[in-house]
């Protein structure tokens, strides 16, 4: 166990900030805790696409929910998260967005109880693009607020719902994640996965139910907890939307509260846990983190950052 000084303080755990915590304590010390200057990267042509097409989706829905009035309006604010560097992205935003609504998969998702949406412009709150408000869970101050939430017939409580698009742009790209409830593929009805109604959240990605365990407790809900995502996945010009909505374990639940909890703690003592480095995880895409020019267990492991290419200067 390291013990560190702490020359920043955190205010609260997000869903990004706890999993990076999750995945390298050090690197969370590095970027939130200490003097390193927290370096926003430029924003992926990837991420501005999906920007793009959850701003179409996230406009239609204000109108068809009678939030706002004016489609034009709030499209160009929410527009407003696709960097001036990515703007040929809108394009290809609006592209996706056709499909999602001429196969009928926006209509179904209106069917299927959306309540309401998010439309608030993207803030930089320490170093993370959010919008949302704080809350708290078993003593730990977290900070979230879901895309979207669905209501649910049974008990009237809402439903977490977040869009993800992967794929685009990548040499292998995505294809749907199992445990569907439904998926068009270039307008194919494919029907249900064989493991819907079975697969957990976490089962069907880990990662999209950590995001959404905590949007659940923001929303302050009892377990059991639900959570719906719309995928679009992208592999070359092949282009599927695939449904899910699916329960949320109450051991994984357990898990990562047990886990935020003792983060919290540890980390407001400044006590944080020896890295473990490992070349995807510490040069995701080839490009070394910036913690691993301070990091003794990189260098042990890996060699010189500076030799294997991270950023100068830094």
């Amino acid at each position: 166990m390291l013990q560190l000084p702490l020359l920043k303080s955190i205010n609260y755990f997000s869903p990004t900030s706890y999993q990076q915590a999750c995945a390298c304590e050090y690197s969370f010390y590095r970027e939130r805790h200490s003097e390193t200057p927290y370096i926003r990267l430029p924003q992926t042509k990837p991420m501005a696409v999906g920007y793009a097409f959850e701003s179409f989706v996230k406009a239609e829905l204000a109108f068809v929910l009678g939030k706002s009035n004016d489609r034009k309006n709030t499209l160009a604010k929410l527009l407003e998260n696709v960097e001036e560097h990515n703007l040929e992205c809108i394009a290809i935003g609006h592209d996706l967005f056709d499909k999602y609504q001429f196969w009928g998969c926006f209509d179904r998702l209106v069917k299927d109880g959306l309540h309401d949406i998010e439309l608030s412009i993207h803030q930089t709150v320490q170093g993370e693009l959010v919008a949302g408000k704080e809350g708290e869970v078993s003593g730990v101050p977290i900070f979230g607020k879901p895309d979207a939430t669905m209501l649910n017939r049974g008990d009237n409580s809402l439903i977490p719902t977040d869009w993800k698009v992967n794929g685009h742009g990548s040499a292998t790209g995505q294809s749907p994640k199992p445990g569907y409830i439904r998926c068009f593929v270039d307008g194919q009805d494919k029907g249900q996965h064989i493991t819907y109604g079975i697969a957990t959240l976490e089962q069907i990605n880990r990662e999209w139910a950590i995001q959404l365990l905590f949007y659940n407790w923001m929303l302050g809900n009892k377990s059991p907890f639900f959570g719906a995502i719309e995928q679009v996945a992208i592999r070359g010009n092949t282009v599927a939307f695939a449904s899910y909505r699916a329960r949320i374990s109450d051991g994984f639940i357990q898990e990562h509260l047990s886990r935020l909890i003792d983060l919290w703690g540890r980390f407001n003592k400044g006590q944080f846990a020896e890295p473990e480095p490992g070349q995807w995880k510490c040069e995701p895409y080839g490009f070394p983190r910036v913690c691993t020019v301070t990091c003794e267990a990189y260098a042990r492991t890996l060699g010189d950052p500076g030799i294997r290419g991270v950023m100068k200067g830094v």
